[in-house]
Parts: C-alpha cells; sequence; structure tokens
C-alpha cells in the first residue's frame, strides 16, 4: 500500500487568525512537538483534523491524521460546534488546542 499525504501550501499560526473565523469539518492543524528537540526519532509534528462526533451532533473531535505514527486516529480533543453544527469558531480551536506551536494548515 503506497501512503500518500497531502502538500501543505502554507502554514498558517493559529495565533494570527480572528476568533470569529469559522472552520469546517475536515480543516487541519499542524502542532509542532516540542520533544522533537530533545529526541529526533520522534515526529516534528502532528496533524489534527476536525471530525464530527458521531454520537453528539454539537461536538467535533480533533483526531491525530499523521501518517506512519503510533497516534494516528488518537482524539486529542472535543470541541464545541457553533449553532450552524458544522463549523468550529478559531475561539473554540484556540481554547482546545492552544496557540503556541499551533497552525491551521491550507492545502
Amino acid at each position: 500500500m503506497v501512503k500518500q499525504q497531502l502538500m501543505v501550501k502554507q502554514l498558517v499560526p493559529l495565533a494570527t487568525i480572528s476568533d470569529e473565523r469559522l472552520f469546517p469539518k475536515g480543516t487541519v492543524f499542524r502542532i509542532l512537538n516540542s520533544l522533537h528537540a530533545l529526541n529526533p526519532a520522534r515526529p516534528a509534528h502532528y496533524d489534527y483534523m476536525l471530525v464530527p462526533h458521531p454520537e453528539e451532533e454539537e461536538t467535533m473531535m480533533s483526531v491525530n491524521v499523521t501518517l506512519g505514527t503510533i497516534k494516528a486516529g488518537y482524539i486529542i480533543s472535543y470541541m464545541k460546534a457553533t449553532h450552524t453544527l458544522n463549523f468550529i469558531t478559531a475561539k473554540e480551536v484556540k481554547r482546545s488546542l492552544g496557540i503556541e506551536g499551533v497552525f491551521y494548515c491550507q492545502y
């Protein structure tokens, strides 16, 4: 099986994005791995995708989608969706993931 990974065109620091910005399901955020500097065998970053919760329509999950790591599939956090239910505000993403070393991936 051949693993393919989408090429990120631009990484936008989450801290620079307006709190009102809406992100749809499928959006990917990259979190730099601070442990990489201490142990280069660890990945330099992990990518997390916004995925709807299967049982709670007002909740989205951030799921690790980093290929080739043992953390692939891990859920790092849960986020409350907006009134439109298919979007998360940047403010909620910042609350959930933090802002230091967190980037919005534009493809």
